[in-house]
């Protein structure tokens, strides 16, 4: 049986209801309980020594249920919810809340009052997304986030309820320090949370990643310092960008190469024009003398469209940004980018996606992420035996792999070996928390 906790009933009931669902005689579908209509004898196994031990439940109490019926902890509180419905309800009353609880006309058809909970972020730090083309799937996006950190920057990314990618990094200031953290990810289309928790306060930003990219809006750089395969967030065409509003570069990405027309404009009247030639971006320098400080606008227009922004010219030019620049470029190597997009078509359900993408990072270098993912594709597609032993290879080498501890977990579950399968779900669990593996462990036959 279930018993069934209300902390209200508007219109009803003020206090706590409970409601109890209870299969007769052990057989067929749950159904309602009634203190009224039925007696704590149909909620006890249908045998000789409880046949006639209670008659209707107008004529006994709690207590003397609890003289006849010894029960454990667990099951006690079934006594309370046998009585009544709710404490103090007597007879009839319990039918009559019943009654109006199970109407639909009597519940759907009262004014719903709205309840919203809401929770005030202030100062929260600014973050800057760029979008291009992914070459290893889906779409590339740079996050730069400007904030004060001592200790610890973590970053998760969410689709719906489901986590796609958790980062922890581990800093040592010996004080708040203001810095500019970069990332860089290969994202599938569609819409995310990006939870950045800074030294133990989590900032939740909204992230869109459309089916295609598209021309971004412009941004001012410092002058931009030539890079040779570094693997960094922020790097495009051999170039490292560096996100300054004062900066003497102005730049678009772009979603497939082509030329860009620059021009700086006050009013209808054009004060300055160029054109440069783009791959993954467009980079200009912008004229550093001949304009009187005042606020222009500067536009760039591609074959995709055009942008334009507020290009500010001051007397005096700011001073430079004494953040402290934390790169995190530990997941760029190109294997290791397509374990990753493996991994988001398998969250999908899409195996056969995930499975190209997952041969092409072997293909790229073997790494034990992309090992893990195929072996949760093939536990998926029934494969069992190859998925053991693909996990096996990765826990022989890091024992403690969480991603690797959970796969093994769900195939042990499914050769129906129950003991190894909680054994082995309790020691993901101990490396990390993890709300769904709690949940497969708590479902686990006994």
């Amino acid at each position: 049986m279930d018993i069934w906790y209300y902390d209200a009933v508007p219109g009803i009931l003020n206090t706590e209801l409970r409601l109890i669902f209870y299969q007769k005689n052990s057989m067929g579908f749950p159904q309602l309980y009634s203190p009224a209509l039925d007696t704590i004898r149909g909620l006890l196994l249908p045998e000789a020594g409880t046949r006639n031990m209670f008659g209707p439940n107008e004529g006994i109490t709690e207590s003397s249920i609890r003289q006849n019926l010894k029960v454990g902890p667990a099951e006690d509180e079934v006594i309370t919810a046998a009585v009544n419905v709710a404490t103090g309800i007597k007879y009839s009353g319990n039918d009559e809340i019943l009654g109006a609880i199970t109407s639909p006309q009597e519940m759907l058809g009262k004014p719903q009052r709205a309840e919203v909970r809401s929770r005030l972020i202030v100062a929260r730090g600014k973050l800057d997304v760029l979008q291009t083309p992914s070459a290893y799937g889906g779409v590339q996006v740079d996050l730069r986030l400007l904030t004060s950190v001592q200790r610890e920057i973590d970053v998760e990314v969410l689709e719906s309820l489901s986590t796609i990618y958790h980062n922890q990094l581990h800093l040592q200031f010996s004080k708040a320090e203001p810095v500019e953290y970069t990332h860089r990810l290969d994202l599938l289309p569609g819409s995310y949370r990006v939870m950045f928790t800074v030294d133990g306060k989590t900032y939740p930003y909204p992230l869109d990643v459309p089916e295609r990219a598209a021309l971004s809006e412009i941004m001012r750089v410092r002058e931009a310092a030539s890079v040779t395969g570094r693997q960094t967030p922020f790097e495009f065409d051999g170039k490292q960008l560096e996100l300054d509003p004062d900066g003497a570069f102005a730049v678009v990405t772009l979603p497939q190469p082509c030329k860009v027309t620059w021009m700086i404009r006050k009013g209808t009247q054009v004060l300055w024009k160029a054109a440069t030639d783009g791959g993954e971006i467009a980079m200009v320098e912008l004229p550093s003398s001949g304009f009187a400080a005042n606020i222009y606008r500067l536009e760039a227009t591609a074959a995709d469209g055009s942008r334009n922004t507020d290009f500010v010219v001051k007397q005096e030019t700011g001073n430079p940004s004494k953040a402290t620049l934390v790169s995190f470029n530990a997941n760029l190597a190109p294997a290791l980018r397509l374990a990753f997009v493996g991994r988001q078509w398998l969250l999908r359900g899409n195996v056969d996606e995930a499975r190209r993408s997952l041969q092409a990072s072997l293909g790229r270098g073997i790494t034990e992420e992309a090992q893990i993912e195929l072996a949760r594709a093939d536990a998926l597609t029934g494969s069992l035996d190859a998925a053991r032993e693909r996990v096996r290879r990765v826990l022989a080498v890091h024992p403690n792999h969480f991603d690797a501890l959970s796969v093994y977990a769900f195939i042990e579950a499914q050769f129906q070996d129950y003991p190894v399968a909680a054994e082995l779900y309790r020691r993901a669990l101990a490396v990390q928390d993890s709300a769904a593996l709690r949940v497969a462990l708590a479902r686990l036959p006994q």
